[in-house]
This record gives C-alpha cells, sequence and structure tokens, in this order.
C-alpha cells in the first residue's frame, strides 16, 4: 500500500509520461466560425498616483520636521506654531479662542505628554454620502480650516499642502481621524 502511494506521489509530482486520452471535439468545430464580435477596447491604465512633494524645513528653522528631537518640536510648536495660529484662531472667534493652548488641536493626552497626531479627540471626518450636509452645517469652520488653518499649519511644519496634485500633503487627516464606519 505504501509503494502505491509513492508512485501515486511521484507521478504527480514529477510528472508522468502517460498522456490523457484527447478530448472529443465538440459539434461543429470543423464549421467555419461566425464573425467573432468585436474585441473590447482595452482598460485604459491606472494614472499614477503624482509623487508626494518634498518637505521643507519647518518655519524658521533649517531642518526638516522629521528631523527635529521631541524637545526641537515642542520648541518649535511652543514658541513658533502657537503664536502664529493664535493670531488666526482670534480672528475667527475672539469671544471662543482668546487664548489657544496644545490641547485645542492634540487634546487632553498632551497632560501625559501624548501629543500624537491625528487626534482622537478632534471631530472625525467622513467624506461619504454624509459630507455634503455636514459641510453645510460647518460651512465657517470648514472654510477656515481649508483655507486658514491647514496651509498655516503645513507652511509652519514645513510640509507641502495638500491637493489634488499632492494626495500625500498636509490636510484635513493630518489632524482628525476618519469617521467610524
Amino acid at each position: 500500500m505504501r509503494s502505491l502511494w509513492l508512485s501515486v506521489l511521484f507521478s504527480v509530482a514529477c510528472g508522468s509520461s502517460h498522456k490523457p486520452a484527447p478530448e472529443p471535439e465538440p459539434a461543429g468545430a470543423h464549421e467555419p466560425a461566425a464573425d467573432p464580435a468585436p474585441a473590447a477596447e482595452p482598460a485604459p491604465a491606472a494614472e499614477p498616483e503624482p509623487a508626494a512633494e518634498p518637505d521643507r524645513p519647518v518655519a524658521g528653522g533649517d531642518q526638516l520636521w522629521t528631523e527635529l528631537s521631541r524637545k526641537q518640536k515642542q520648541s518649535h510648536m511652543k514658541n513658533v506654531v502657537v503664536p502664529a495660529m493664535q493670531e488666526h484662531w482670534a480672528e475667527f472667534n475672539p469671544d471662543k479662542y482668546r487664548k489657544i493652548t496644545c490641547l485645542l488641536c492634540h487634546g487632553d493626552g498632551v497632560l501625559d505628554g501624548n501629543f500624537v497626531m491625528p487626534s482622537p479627540e478632534l471631530p472625525r471626518l467622513d467624506f461619504g454620502e454624509g459630507w455634503k450636509v455636514f459641510a453645510a452645517d460647518h460651512a465657517a469652520i470648514l472654510a477656515f480650516m481649508k483655507d486658514t488653518v491647514s496651509p498655516g499649519m503645513a507652511e509652519l511644519l514645513g510640509k507641502a499642502p495638500y491637493s489634488e496634485t499632492n494626495p500625500r500633503g498636509f490636510g484635513c487627516m493630518n489632524c482628525h481621524m476618519a469617521a467610524q464606519k
């Protein structure tokens, strides 16, 4: 029995000299073929995703954000980013944003030294079916974020801004998380 299994295994693994009988030809195989249907157009090749624009040194510095130590990043945020963004937020809503802190963007995690972005405490964004309603209900803040905050932060952090031609640039999803589906 063992030798039978070994021979079957050997035949399957290594091939067999036995050739199976040819399959019978279908009826009408030798009749002239009807005109074939026109060939379908080949699918257009997918366009390659544009390359991300390279990062630049952070505002007021000569290093890339990714090259800064944690201490240098904190100093840059405290001495450059927060003062610059303070002006914009206070102009947008002076009563609500008279004085901004790290908590505005990073949330309560900063109390434990956690500055990770995107922040789970910022509103989650869903660019699907509900986006039009959300955008209509929050038009002023969205315009402010799109026209002021996002490009301003990109500049301050030395990042190229998000755009259709630079989908890897700095934009909404660098700070906000996607909505759960």
